[in-house]
């Protein structure tokens, strides 16, 4: 909460909560960066109030991000379903959520980490446990804690990784970024939701059908305007790439056009007000 505006991505949060409670899941993972330090803790606070009463009950574990790393932990002193899964200081630790499933964590203890968490990360030689971190998947440079594929995919401290820090979401074999619940801006595209993680002692994870949380969904589309033939034309393709764009939940678009147009130059302010 706090990278885009108030209403939505606090909105967000009590949307997912809402949704757990309805699933009665076992608990909430979060991967860091549950809340943004530059953004009014007070009015984040109400919003996780309004989440935790929905949830009545239901944990909460998260580890530290690069923007919440101070205040996560104050925030688990108000609010005693949110549980922290990571140390005080740049480390790993180990954890049981609901059901007997052990964790492993790591989270920030400050802005940046330079390194990888995985040069010093536990040999527990087992996968049945779930993973949790913030990182920047790619290679181990950089200031947000890098990782590889390779270093999720290896590791024998989980049998499949929660993975914070990018906003777009990706699922892979052992791991996954659920991104955030919300498009902060437009140039987030693409579907926002949050994962349903199902787990069986001795048989793995399977990660079920993303459950969509979002209210907005934002796209960069680029439609081919070959063939228009003048203010008319050119308004009604737009029109209908429009809707079709919203009957398939985008709520805010920007227009790339491509191709040529058979229109006067003087025309084009014209059909960009319409």
């Amino acid at each position: 909460m706090g990278h885009g505006p108030e209403r939505t991505t606090a909105a967000a949060w009590v949307r997912l909560c809402r949704e757990a409670a309805r699933r009665s899941v076992d608990a909430i993972v979060v991967a860091g960066d549950l809340v943004d330090e530059g953004f009014a803790v007070p009015r984040a606070t109400r919003a996780l109030r309004e989440g935790f009463d929905l949830l009545d009950g239901i944990p909460v574990y998260a580890v530290r991000g690069n923007h919440d790393w101070e205040a996560l932990p104050a925030l688990a002193k108000i609010f005693g379903d949110l549980r922290l899964l990571d140390c005080d200081r740049h480390g790993w630790r180990e954890d049981e959520l609901p059901g007997g499933l052990k964790t492993v964590g790591w989270g920030f203890s400050s802005r940046h980490h330079d390194g990888c968490c995985f040069v010093d990360a536990p040999r527990l030689g087992g996968r049945d446990r779930l993973g949790v971190l913030h990182a920047d998947v790619g290679s181990r440079s950089g200031r947000y804690n890098g990782v590889t594929p390779g270093d999720l995919r290896d590791s024998d401290a989980a049998g499949f990784w929660v993975v914070g820090h990018v906003h777009k979401p990706r699922t892979e074999a052992t791991w996954c970024y659920p991104g955030s619940l919300q498009p902060m801006d437009i140039g987030e595209t693409g579907e926002r939701h949050a994962i349903l993680l199902d787990w069986t002692p001795g048989g793995g994870f399977d990660v079920r059908t993303p459950v969509t949380i979002a209210d907005a969904r934002y796209e960069i589309d680029r439609p081919d305007l070959t063939g228009t033939v003048g203010e008319v034309d050119l308004l009604a393709r737009l029109s209908d790439r429009l809707e079709s764009l919203r009957a398939a939940g985008v709520t805010r678009v920007r227009l790339r056009p491509t191709g040529r147009v058979d229109l006067s130059p003087d025309r084009w302010d014209g059909v960009a007000e319409s």
